[in-house]
């Protein structure tokens, strides 16, 4: 077997002797998540919020995540989740019942919920600390015309990661050239060694979606929510099905353009 084989055999034989340990649970929700097992993956991180590991909060985020999904798959899993005195998870809570009327997690709730034009008239009151929500919102399903211009003309030095995808995905949609975006393109999701986002471009662009999906699998649960998001702006409908719920799912508002 391949090294990447062995250790991923090591960790589950690990698990069937300790199931409920916090740091094997971890190693084995990426794998499940990577094998498109949403449930196995959720009851992983499940034991990983329970747990003592100090990736509590990491594994009620991801919990979140992947309940959307399954939910969305006709299951039903909760995603009512607290945490108590978690920045990071009371970072993401607030973007989807966000009640500062006119602060950004704000807007990141009114996207959320698809009021694009409310969305659109707080961020076009915001700075260069605006950009990213500004590049969702032009990406969005419904996006007015200005804030699609708006959106095309942020500077990238000021995007997060996840609204560059989309930034990338919407001048495809707009017949716009990336070219020159290839080198920061080629540098996203570093810590994702399999990950090559150009190639994934590529193979979108050709319809070749059996190699894109092998390489949505080959990522992480949060970067193939951003992978699906960047083909559903390039594609729209026409990609499969799964990859639209990932997008839509996985993602915070904070991380990807509102979809229908």
């Amino acid at each position: 077997m391949e090294d990447g084989l062995v250790q991923d055999a090591t960790f589950l034989s690990g698990l069937q002797k300790f199931p409920d340990d916090g740091w094997l649970n971890y190693a084995a929700s990426y794998l499940h998540s990577k094998n498109w097992d949403g449930q196995k993956a959720y009851d992983a991180y499940d034991k990983v919020y329970k747990s003592d590991t100090g990736l509590e909060a990491h594994g009620a985020i991801q919990m979140i995540r992947l309940g959307r999904l399954l939910n969305d798959q006709g299951k039903d899993v909760s995603t009512e989740i607290q945490m108590e005195e978690s920045q990071i998870f009371d970072y993401y809570a607030s973007q989807v019942d966000g009640v500062d009327e006119g602060g950004i997690d704000n807007v990141y709730t009114q996207l959320y919920k698809g009021d694009v034009p409310t969305a659109s008239s707080i961020a076009a009151q915001g700075g260069d600390d605006f950009a990213s929500v500004k590049v969702l919102i032009g990406a969005s399903d419904g996006a007015p015309d200005e804030m699609v211009e708006t959106a095309l003309d942020q500077n990238i030095d000021n995007l997060t990661d996840e609204a560059f995808v989309s930034f990338i995905g919407l001048k495809f949609r707009s017949d716009m050239s990336i070219e020159e975006h290839t080198q920061k393109i080629e540098g996203l999701f570093p810590e994702e060694e399999d990950v090559s986002v150009i190639e994934f471009i590529d193979a979108v662009k050709n319809a070749n979606y059996t190699r894109a999906e092998q390489i949505l699998k080959s990522s992480s649960l949060k970067t193939q929510g951003s992978l699906a998001t960047l083909a559903y702006l390039m594609k729209g409908k026409r990609i499969p099905k799964l990859w639209t719920q990932l997008a839509k799912a996985v993602l915070y508002p904070s991380e990807r353009p509102y979809i229908k």
